[in-house]
């Protein structure tokens, strides 16, 4: 699941190493199995990557990437050695990627557009979790947090939404 030919900014080139973790580090743990699909979050109220890594290390939790609006791309741990705590129960088989916005603020253009070469550049299924019909228990593909629990929203169905009109899914 290399990220090349995408262009992104090693986590520890920020903020003194505050966003990069290591398989083990708090909030992290090695991981014993390959992911087998990209979950997909927004951050809410904060606004920088560097303003995620701090809410997530005072919360004993990480994820693997941070998206900001200018389209910069920090990869924070490894998902292929590493379990970021992102997603409760989902942890062990996603990938996550924090995107920097919220319900009252949609993503900006240069965000979808990573967004998009992220995803194609996973090796998950070209999926789109459908509520209902995919049985998340099983799900291969891209989901969104609120896809696995009920206390979450994000990332309000927009990031389904791009993809299915990406890669030209039923909606």
């Amino acid at each position: 699941m290399p990220v090349t030919p995408l262009t992104y900014i090693d986590g520890r080139t920020l903020a003194k190493g505050r966003c990069h973790w290591e398989p083990g580090d708090t909030g992290t743990r090695h991981r014993r199995t390959l992911p087998r699909a990209m979950l997909w979050h927004w951050t809410g109220g904060v606004r920088s990557a560097e303003g995620v890594c701090e809410t997530l290390r005072a919360r004993s939790l990480s994820v693997h990437w941070i998206l900001d609006p200018d389209g910069r791309l920090v990869q924070c741990c490894d998902p292929l050695l590493c379990v970021a705590y992102h997603a409760g129960d989902a942890n062990g088989w996603t990938e996550g990627c924090e995107i920097v916005g919220g319900p009252k603020r949609d993503f900006t253009a240069a965000q979808y557009e990573r967004i998009g070469e992220l995803a194609d550049s996973r090796s998950y299924p070209r999926r789109v979790f459908r509520p209902g019909v995919d049985d998340v228990r099983t799900f291969s593909g891209h989901l969104e947090h609120r896809d696995v629990s009920t206390r979450k929203i994000d990332a309000g169905g927009r990031v389904g939404a791009f993809l299915r009109k990406r890669w030209g899914l039923p909606a």
